[in-house]
């Protein structure tokens, strides 16, 4: 099995041309993406598993790879959520929502994995009459 469930290529297709230095920088970042995923999925270890889902797996190592370079490409200091510039009467305001550049799965991508969402339930807290 392969280290990375997409390549370089693979974001550079479904988002822009990278320079070689994004390129380095995306390779490591798809191992780590893929090892988030397979920590997540118990069956992402599984090669028959992998490969009927060889598309879905791509497809979603490439948006949380997407997620972070955009976000480490912003120039924010590491940790900062917000910004803000004026020049004289006007001012733009910005919130991130990833500053630190992390690697993460979201809601519908965690659906697509078959990850589902957690689910209610209660405990009974009283006794069953062994006094």
């Amino acid at each position: 099995m392969s280290d990375s469930f997409a390549t370089a290529q693979d974001l550079s297709d479904r988002w822009r041309k990278l320079s070689d230095a994004e390129t380095t920088t995306a390779e490591v970042l798809l191992a780590d993406a893929s090892d988030k995923i397979r920590n997540r999925v118990s069956q992402a270890d599984d090669e028959n598993w992998c490969a009927a889902n060889a598309r879905t797996l791509t497809r979603i190592c490439c948006s949380m790879v997407k997620r972070s370079m955009q976000q480490s490409s912003t120039g924010m200091p590491e940790g900062a959520s917000q910004s803000s510039t004026t020049a004289g009467p006007f001012t733009d305001g910005y919130t991130w929502s990833n500053p630190d550049g992390n690697l993460y799965l979201t809601a519908e991508e965690l659906r697509d994995l078959g990850i589902s969402q957690g689910r209610a339930f209660t405990v009974g807290m009283v006794g069953h009459g062994d006094d």
